[in-house]
């Protein structure tokens, strides 16, 4: 403890329920004990509450202190408890004239076994005690700071159980010989060591696991290290002005911490000659407190505060960092001081300015992590709870729905891509419509539909691409407008319709395409399909848009009788009313129509009537209406929509489907930039990175597999996999990455270079990288290179016809070939022809270097184990795993090539 705080408090080190507090306006030195609050006891006799269930009782106070001479109380100054627990609540006591006192509460001298009870350690001269500090290894040693005084030592090391000044030397090696006139009622009260002469000390902190060295702060600029058994010199030292309150950490005695008005220092006494931390506070640091519970957890407190703020010191890649956290103890009260509790975790004590005591539980940040096993992990300090699902329920999540899938194959199938469908659960419908679109669009690009205006590399256009004309780098689409006659009523009645290249492209990718060849059995057989799958009311509204009024009542017709069995007649309404439709807008039906529509269960039914009572041409009704899936609402929007409306009705749903991560966008999207922005956000809204990432390996152009946010989606997928243990679908699924379209070839990492300017001497290499000496290779007189291209150095010689090697490997895929009638040919990439011949290959040893042609050296350790160069012993061949020659002639051709 120091002088330099109104209020002081210390735990018995000891005795959990036991501590003391200090106030040095009045110097009061007060015992308390912690007891819990029973409920039927009064108020009063409880005590102070320093929490909900705990209060404190005083015990003892300074006046209990047995001390020789009664008016020394007045002249308390500081105290430290002692570490062990006999004699109980000793106490070391440092008054204003210099002397140290050993005390406790309530103890007659007498009874004191241990004889330390009332021992006084004087100093040379009379000056004030600063600090004192009992050694937590080595209990018998008392560290005493004192003011400074001109020549004399301000820093004591004191051994209580010394009886004279032999013992003392035989001990420690060193001791210095006063007389009893310097101070001193017995020879054990001389200090066994001292320190810091004629200088100033600032405070004093033991090493937690070492007996004879402590750190000091001394003269506001410096904090040395010192070791008892040697005072010739300090040990180290470090310039700083933070020298104040020098706490070591209990956890990592070689970290301590300091601190000079509103800098906080962490050290570390290895590498002494900089802070590895510093941390800078608006106000002026009172109190540094290391958590003895918590590694790397230092607690500071600011002058005139009322918060107690925690340090989380962590060593991160090599770097010192921490986090911080502000403990609120009271509202409004400032805290004078504080201390952590020495057994119990978390839990601290603190004092407000009038003598406030309350208690503080930290309670640890909650770390919450979920597996991909449907499992979570909950960590509080250091309480750990895992959760794990009932064995006889099933989770339904997005993890053991990808799980499912993975293990059934989702995703895989390439041909079609609408198998995928099949490994699809019911809940999932978005899914379906997703693989069946992305099968739908590769059927079209295979039979040539799309346009053929395309910038090269994209695959799957959307509408959105095809409406704005990116797709075919135009202005967009020029529309004509048609007229159609409305079949099924006999008023003769007809509507515009909107045609043009663009929206036919759009309504293929929609499943419109009858509407462009105008077939009447193709569109037939859509119909009757939607019937099959019993959805009678799509049937009908897509035969309304279609102007077949007459058709769309007969749909109707049998969608009741279907129904029949489930008492649903509301059909056979649905058709009554339709065969009532008039063109006149300011008829009763269409009144009645638009009014009674609204309370309509099924979308499709509520656009149907939308689509015949609208009297502006806006068609809100059907346009707005969430119900319908995307797709029927952007071929209706391609057939009654101006070439304005539709920019801006496309470019609306397109932004909407963005944010809402509705997959059903990818038909307007494609799968282009905005495709890839939809699917992070249908990956942000759901967490089903399993699709994205199949979607791009099946679908995705390489120029998008290259985007971060793809690879990161692939890479993702990949480490769930392998925490599924799924290995085979692993590897099925690296296999489809590298041979989709997704990828990139790896360029040639190896390469027959020059010796002299390490150009490569390939010709397949040199065409590559654009060379000019590739130009001499065209012409009729081709011929195999003996020189480098670049250099023109010649190229090595076979160690046994001495003839210079060179190649001509490869160039039959830079240059046509020439035929007989001296012509160019175009070149066969598949031909499995080679320029150069086996035998004629670049061949050596790895060890000595020396090589030649590879049917030259075949035939030379045929009958040699050396090499055939003069003076080489290199056993060449015995290097080689194969261990067996063979000759050129009877190398296979197949091989050979």
């Amino acid at each position: 403890m120091t002088t330099n705080m109104k209020w002081d408090i210390q735990w018995s080190p000891t005795q959990s329920d036991v501590f003391l507090t200090y106030g040095a306006d009045r110097t009061d030195l007060n015992l308390y004990t912690v007891e819990a609050v029973a409920e039927d006891s009064d108020a009063k006799s409880q005590g102070q509450h320093i929490s909900k269930e705990r209060a404190v009782k005083l015990q003892a106070s300074k006046l209990d202190l047995y001390i020789q001479t009664k008016s020394d109380l007045s002249l308390i100054k500081c105290f430290a408890c002692y570490p062990k627990p006999i004699p109980e609540n000793l106490l070391a006591l440092g008054l204003s004239n210099g002397k140290v006192v050993l005390s406790a509460f309530n103890t007659d001298p007498s009874l004191d076994q241990s004889g330390f009870v009332g021992a006084e350690f004087l100093p040379k001269h009379s000056k004030m005690c600063s600090s004192l500090a009992w050694n937590p290894a080595d209990n018998r040693l008392i560290a005493v700071g004192y003011d400074r005084y001109r020549t004399d030592h301000c820093l004591a090391i004191f051994d209580i159980t010394a009886k004279n000044v032999t013992e003392v030397a035989s001990t420690h090696q060193r001791y210095y010989n006063y007389s009893l006139g310097h101070g001193g009622s017995a020879p054990g009260s001389r200090p066994m060591a001292e320190m810091v002469q004629g200088e100033m000390l600032n405070s004093v902190a033991w090493l937690p696991h070492s007996p004879h060295c402590l750190f000091a702060g001394v003269s506001n600029k410096t904090i040395r290290i010192y070791d008892i058994r040697d005072l010739a010199s300090y040990k180290k030292a470090t310039t700083t002005k933070a020298v104040f309150g020098i706490t070591i950490d209990p956890l990592g005695e070689n970290r301590l911490a300091s601190f000079f008005e509103g800098v906080v220092t962490i050290w570390d006494s290895r590498n002494f000659d900089k802070p590895v931390l510093t941390i800078t506070e608006a106000r002026s640091v009172v109190k540094l407190a290391w958590s003895p519970h918590r590694y790397g957890v230092l607690g500071a407190l600011c002058k005139d505060s009322s918060v107690v703020k925690l340090y989380n010191v962590q060593h991160v890649s090599g770097e010192v960092e921490y986090t911080e956290r502000l403990i609120h103890p009271y509202r409004s009260h400032q805290v004078s001081t504080f201390a952590w509790h020495p057994s119990v975790e978390n839990q601290m004590l603190t004092v407000t300015p009038t003598g406030t005591l309350k208690e503080v539980i930290i309670h640890d940040p909650i770390s919450l992590t979920l597996s991909s096993l449907s499992t979570c992990v909950l960590a509080s300090g250091r309480k750990l709870l895992h959760c794990t699902p009932d064995v006889g329920k099933q989770v339904d999540d997005i993890s053991t729905r990808m799980k499912e899938r993975a293990m059934s194959g989702y995703g895989l199938c390439s041909d079609p891509l609408s198998k995928n469908c099949e490994y699809v659960g019911p809940g999932d419908q978005h899914l379906k419509k997703l693989w069946q679109w992305l099968d739908r669009i590769k059927s079209l690009r295979d039979k040539e539909k799309m346009m053929k205006k395309t910038k090269p590399g994209f695959k799957y256009y959307g509408v959105k691409a095809l409406i704005t004309g990116e797709a075919s780098g135009g202005e967009g689409s020029k529309s004509d407008i048609d007229t159609v006659e409305w079949k099924g009523i006999n008023e003769v009645t007809e509507s515009r319709v909107f045609r043009s290249s663009e929206r036919y492209f759009a309504l293929q990718l929609c499943g419109w395409g009858w509407e462009i060849s105008q077939d009447e059995n193709e569109f037939n057989e859509f119909i009757q399909r939607l019937e099959d799958e019993g959805d009678f009311e799509r049937a009908a509204a897509i035969a309304v848009f279609r102007v077949k009024i007459r058709q769309a009542i007969e749909v109707l017709h049998k969608g009741a009788q279907v129904q029949k069995t489930d008492g649903n007649v509301s059909l056979n309404a649905i058709a009554m009313a339709l065969s009532g439709f008039t063109k006149e807008k300011n008829a009763l039906w269409c009144e009645m129509c638009s009014s009674l529509c609204k309370n309509l269960t099924n979308p499709y039914l509520r656009a149907m009537f939308g689509f015949l009572t609208t009297c502006d041409n806006s068609y809100d009704a059907v346009l707005r209406e969430p119900g319908l899936s995307v797709e029927d609402r952007i071929a209706f929007a391609c057939l009654f929509l101006s070439d304005m409306q539709i920019y801006a009705y496309v470019e609306e749903l397109m932004d909407q489907a963005i944010t809402e991560g509705d997959l059903q966008g990818i038909l307007l999207s494609g799968l282009t930039k905005d495709g890839v922005t939809l699917l992070q956000a249908y990956v942000d809204m759901t967490a089903d990175v399993q699709t994205a990432s199949l979607v791009a390996v099946q679908c995705l152009p390489s120029e998008l597999c290259k985007d971060q946010r793809v690879t990161h989606w692939i890479e993702s997928y990949r480490s769930l996999l392998d925490t599924w243990t799924l290995w085979h679908q692993r590897a099925r699924f690296d296999v489809l990455y590298h041979q989709g379209t997704a990828k990139v070839p790896t360029p040639q990492q190896i390469f027959v270079n020059c010796n002299f300017c390490q150009t490569p001497i390939s010709p397949c290499v040199l065409a590559n990288t654009h060379s000019r000496h590739l130009a001499q290779f065209r012409g009729p007189s081709r011929q195999k290179p003996a020189t480098c291209f670049k250099c023109r150095k010649a190229l090595p010689r076979c160690s046994l016809c001495l003839m210079n090697m060179g190649t001509m490997s490869g160039l039959k895929h830079v240059l046509p070939p020439i035929s007989k009638d001296r012509t160019m040919s175009p070149p066969d990439p598949s031909s499995s022809d080679k320029q150069t011949d086996f035998s004629k290959w670049f061949t050596w040893c790895q060890s000595c270097r020396h090589g030649g042609h590879a049917n030259h050296l075949t035939e030379w350790f045929r009958d040699h184990r050396e090499c055939a160069v003069t003076g080489c012993v290199c056993h060449c061949m015995q290097m080689d795993s194969v261990g067996t020659v063979l000759s050129a002639e009877s190398i296979p051709t197949s091989q050979a090539s």
